[in-house]
């Protein structure tokens, strides 16, 4: 994505998990000897609250327009994390990565993209979307955010 770009409609948020791209994930992981990350409803609010900001050009970096950052998104949701760690881009008609399948080559041509997502020790993650339309664009943008987390391994009751 472009860094700079003005948006001509308000971000919408997609409703469900972007599944395809967890499908699409776990593809990738799976040819490189890790096994499936499985949805989170807690990671997927994290990656959601990220989604919508990003979508909204608040930011289009990792911190939040709200200084927030993957640990504190992850750590608002409840959820006791090991290991967090997020991956986000855009894809659509007008961007370098017009499908879903296209964002994934993307995410695995970037090193750290790749590093985070082929990393074997996670276990759960948050797929989320949110949409929004660039000035002067006949389309619309999906921007993506993937949460990946371990969860921490805590005696019971705590």
């Amino acid at each position: 994505m472009t860094a700079g770009l003005l948006f001509g409609a308000p971000a919408t948020a997609l409703a469900d998990p972007d599944q395809t791209l967890v499908d699409l994930v776990n593809e990738q992981r799976a040819k490189n000897g890790c096994g499936p990350v499985t949805p989170n409803p807690q990671l997927l609010t994290a990656a959601q609250r990220h989604a919508d900001d990003y979508a909204s050009l608040k930011t289009t970096d990792h911190a939040g327009s709200d200084s927030s950052t993957i640990a504190s998104r992850v750590r608002d949701t409840g959820y006791k994390a090991g290991l967090a760690g997020e991956i986000m881009g855009g894809f659509g008609l007008n961007t370098d990565f017009p499908t879903r399948p296209d964002l994934i080559n993307g995410w695995l041509n970037s090193p750290g993209h790749k590093k985070t997502m082929l990393d074997c020790r996670y276990t759960e993650i948050g797929m989320a979307t949110a949409e929004a339309t660039l000035q002067g664009d006949q389309y619309p943008t999906t921007f993506a955010v993937g949460v990946f987390a371990k969860p921490l391994n805590l005696p019971p009751g705590q």
